[in-house]
């Protein structure tokens, strides 16, 4: 009597990363280099993000260190006066506009610190009319937006005429074409020390708004096309047969599309924090989830497949990558709602950011410290993984290469003010997609490792009387393990 066996495997799919050639490696890193490399190129010849005036409250002819009668502007020094500041025109795409200033020092303090206070009394007004200089303004024809008071810090070094540049406003939702300032000085402590107090306007470029958006368009249908590939390559295997890392993947991809911000146009174009605050939660949620994927895909390399998924193998993984995230957005939106934040400010000036980047940093060597102790029990038991073990060691330090720098440029970026630079906030942009694309390559179902189950599918044949012989799989070294039921032998994982 002829009765046919079963193969029904149970083991997960075997992945690219478990059977790339050294060549394969060597091909997919250069290519992820040369991507890199060329948006580098193009980040650095993009438009410039920043355009920026300076005018002179004095206005005199010369380089005065007293205000004279041959200056055309006046002396804001003197509590009686005030200036009008216009700012404009603006078009929806110049995102942000921001006023600062900074004084000259007196000849005679040439080699002098000079430190102090300055408090302005500052009133905002939206119109689209232009004004003259120093025009008195019409009520009747612009809108109050903001008034009050500013306390700013005075800094001048030895060796400069020029004092440091000190921050006064920031609009990031330009709704007026015009803006009006008016400004004037409640109290100092430096009139005896400086001279020429210049404002500097600055707002965001049109045509690098414009090249932005293509930017971030262009990688969100890139993100799209690499979940839409990867989808597709493992479209032939049953979703409950999908490896613990194909899973993952898929998810990775999903937050890849957010994190390239379909939704930043409406930052500048909407007067709302709720975009501010949704973006800056999708780039906290993508961050430290591919931190939380880069640690369970090592970790899970030492783990049995019925450990990966209790949940004992995710909660702590979990929550350290979830304090990271609360204290990730709380930088983020301190840092963009707030109108203290320009160009010439930095993080580790600011003592709310200093606290908060510490607990950042705090969490982060910690996150590291797991990571490469996971990689290096993983180079430890490189026999174990037999020919895989060299596609582990490489994948290893590539990664915490790569890592290394990704976190090196966030803190360009949101703590070391590297913020308004353009190379560096385009190059993290694609320098992560490329990266992603590199995960979904390697965790891309083998093809070999199919070809290996289909030389193990056999029909067993057997004439012993009323047995039925079932081939369920093999067990983590091949071996063929058995288990007898009633008057069936079945042969399983």
């Amino acid at each position: 009597m002829n009765n046919s066996g079963i193969l029904n495997t149970n083991k997960e799919q075997r992945l690219l990363l478990t059977t790339i050639s050294k060549i394969g490696f060597f091909i997919l890193f250069i290519v992820f280099g040369s991507l890199v490399g060329v948006s580098l190129f193009v980040s650095f010849n993009a438009p410039r993000p920043w355009e920026w005036f300076t005018m002179s409250s004095w206005r005199c002819a010369g380089a005065d260190s007293t205000f004279s009668k041959n200056c055309k502007g006046i002396d804001l020094l003197e509590k009686s006066n005030k200036i009008t500041i216009q700012l404009g025109p603006y078009s929806i795409f110049n995102q942000e506009s921001r006023l600062e200033y900074y004084f000259m020092k007196k000849n005679t303090k040439r080699d002098m610190v000079v430190d102090g206070t300055v408090k302005f009394k500052y009133t905002l007004y939206g119109t689209s009319v232009l004004n003259q200089p120093n025009q008195v303004i019409d009520p009747k024809k612009v809108k109050k937006i903001e008034d009050k008071t500013i306390e700013t810090r005075v800094h001048c070094k030895a060796s400069n005429m020029q004092c440091e540049t000190s921050f006064i406003s920031s609009e990031i939702y330009l709704d007026y074409p015009i803006y009006l300032i008016e400004l004037s000085v409640v109290n100092e402590n430096v009139k005896d020390s400086v001279a020429d107090m210049l404002f500097k306007t600055t707002n965001v470029t049109s045509t690098y708004t414009i090249f932005e958006l293509f930017w971030r368009l262009v990688f969100i249908i890139f993100s799209c096309l690499c979940t839409i590939v990867y989808l597709w390559a493992n479209r032939s295997i049953p979703q409950e047969k999908w490896s613990h890392e194909q899973k993952w993947t898929v998810v990775l991809l999903t937050f890849l599309i957010w994190e390239n911000n379909p939704l930043f146009p409406y930052e500048f174009l909407m007067d709302n924090a709720f975009y501010l605050f949704v973006n800056s939660v999708i780039d906290t949620v993508f961050i430290c989830f591919l931190m939380f994927y880069v640690l369970i895909m090592f970790d899970a390399l030492r783990k049995p497949i019925k450990q990966r998924m209790t949940l004992k193998f995710y909660v702590p993984r979990a929550l350290l990558c979830g304090l990271l995230f609360v204290f990730i957005l709380i930088n983020f939106m301190y840092n963009k709602t707030r109108k203290i934040y320009s160009p010439t400010m930095t993080g580790s000036k600011d003592p709310v950011n200093i606290v908060v980047s510490l607990g950042i940093m705090i969490l982060l060597v910690i996150y590291l410290f797991w990571l490469v102790f996971s990689i290096i029990r993983s180079f430890s038991e490189v026999r174990k993984l037999g020919t895989t073990g060299y596609r582990v060691q490489v994948y290893g330090l590539f990664t915490i290469f790569i890592l290394l720098l990704y976190v090196s440029l966030l803190l360009s970026v949101f703590f070391m003010g590297y913020r308004n630079n353009a190379v560096v906030s385009l190059t993290t942009i694609a320098f992560v997609n490329f990266y992603c694309m590199v995960l979904a390559i390697l965790y891309l179902p083998s093809s070999s490792g199919d070809e290996k189950k289909e030389e193990r599918a056999r029909i067993v044949k057997l004439d012993d009387e009323e047995m039925d012989l079932k081939v369920e799989g093999y067990d983590d070294e091949d071996q063929v393990q058995e288990q007898e039921k009633g008057d069936e032998v079945v042969i399983e994982q």
